[in-house]
């Protein structure tokens, strides 16, 4: 039997960092009360530190520095 993977949305992902950052708890006692899995909230905080409000844009939306425009083709 495979394990389902959860995911998890960009305002959850915020709320998260931002109690872990407020709490004054552990990061693995937030992870815990959240019923997150080991070190992920960990990853979320790092990712929030380097990308700042960029770093949850959402489910498959890459970031704006990531962008590639897309030729025209002409008609």
């Amino acid at each position: 039997m495979s394990a389902t993977r959860r995911t998890y949305g960009s305002a959850l992902k915020s709320d998260a960092v931002e109690l872990a950052a407020r709490s004054g708890r552990p990061i693995a006692e937030v992870e815990r009360g959240l019923e997150l899995s080991e070190g992920l909230l960990k990853q979320w905080v790092r990712k929030a530190k380097r990308d700042g409000e960029a770093a949850f844009p959402g489910h498959g939306r890459l970031k704006a520095k990531e962008w590639i425009p897309i030729p025209s083709i002409p008609s």
